[in-house]
């Protein structure tokens, strides 16, 4: 077991050996699922085969000729090499000249939007682009579309999400990289960059409450491709601290603040290697959200998820075998669109309740 191999198989995972990525390789073995592992190391990858009893290829994406030989035979493949703002380019260049299906967990705006400018070609491809098989953005997405079906005349949709403590290295960099750039909406269908911390508000639970800030969260991109609805604000549920905190990084504007940042948290995060503490994965999650019309209805519901790392695992196996197996049309969708409203239900877990 674990030797290099060409075999055929179903689903790629590029990148299994990070955090995410390994808990999905391990939902994989748990499950039976057929999964060839992948990435740039060939020695971490060689102890993860050698651990979990799948093949493995090695291909760095900048190695176009590697890169292609290892997508050899496969079906799908499930990217989790972020931040998605630099490896999403390379990985879907090589699927799309090869016909193969391209997942990913992305929560970047930037990528999703990236994708969905490429729908045409890649639906003359036979290929299918789906991003945010995770919690990013699984659960949210098919809330929105839940909420925009109650309320079908919605100009309006707000969307806000609760995790718990603690993050992946791959996540913490892309929040690196993000922080210079602020805050992001959607206005009349149109993406409008606003300052960061932008707007607060509360956020009613049934029988509770949260603060709530805004953030660009990538449903600003898949919530309105899935909806169509014109105007969305998407926020983060936490503490009070977190909108003045939000607003104090609006100083990275500034470009010699910008690179003070860029050339030391970067390299922080890599040092450090941050990732979700045991305590944190035993948590829950929060998704809520509120469709509005002209005329003041509203159509608001909350999903009770597990943790964010956990359900990732099970959502993104599952999705990514069900595009492996041509249950998803081509070209650029969303999770909702592509899966259902109700799809995330069908997780352990999970809970919907109408507000």
């Amino acid at each position: 077991m674990g030797a290099v191999t060409g075999t055929d198989g179903e689903l790629l995972l590029y990148g299994s050996y990070g955090f995410t990525g390994s808990l999905i390789a391990r939902a994989a073995a748990d499950a039976g699922a057929p999964l060839i592992l992948a990435g740039r190391n060939a020695r971490r990858l060689r102890r993860q085969a050698a651990s979990l009893g799948f093949p493995y290829r090695v291909a760095a994406l900048e190695d176009a000729a590697a890169l292609a030989e290892a997508l050899e035979g496969v079906r799908a493949v499930l990217s989790l090499a972020g931040p998605y703002s630099r490896t999403e380019g390379p990985l879907v260049d090589a699927c799309l000249r090869a016909g193969i299906h391209y997942l990913d967990v992305s929560g970047e705006h930037a990528t999703f939007e990236g994708l969905r400018r490429r729908s045409e070609e890649a639906a003359a491809a036979g290929v299918t682009l789906l991003p945010g098989v995770g919690f990013d953005v699984v659960p949210s997405d098919c809330l929105a579309l839940y909420v925009a079906q109650r309320l079908p005349d919605a100009t309006r949709l707000e969307i806000a999400v609760q995790g718990v403590a603690g993050v992946s290295r791959g996540t913490a960099l892309t929040m690196v990289e993000a922080a210079p750039r602020g805050g992001l909406v959607r206005r009349e269908g149109r993406l409008v960059w606003v300052p960061a911390g932008w707007r607060r508000r509360r956020i009613p639970l049934g029988d509770a409450s949260a603060h709530a800030v805004s953030v660009p969260l990538a449903d600003l991109v898949s919530a309105f491709h899935t909806t169509g609805i014109p105007h969305i604000t998407t926020y983060y549920m936490g503490s009070a601290a977190l909108g003045p905190l939000l607003r104090a990084t609006r100083l990275l504007r500034w470009p010699p603040a910008a690179r003070l940042w860029e050339h030391v948290a970067g390299p922080a995060v890599r040092l450090l290697r941050p990732r979700p503490s045991t305590r944190a994965q035993r948590g829950r999650a929060l998704v809520w959200a509120e469709a509005s019309d002209d005329t003041g209805h509203t159509a608001a519901a909350l999903l009770r998820c597990p943790e964010p790392y956990t359900l990732t695992a099970l959502v993104a196996l599952d999705a990514a075998l069900r595009v492996a197996r041509g249950g998803v049309a081509p070209g650029y969708r969303t999770p909702a669109l592509a899966l259902g409203a109700d799809y995330v239900l069908g997780f352990p877990g999970v809970e919907r309740i109408d507000l």
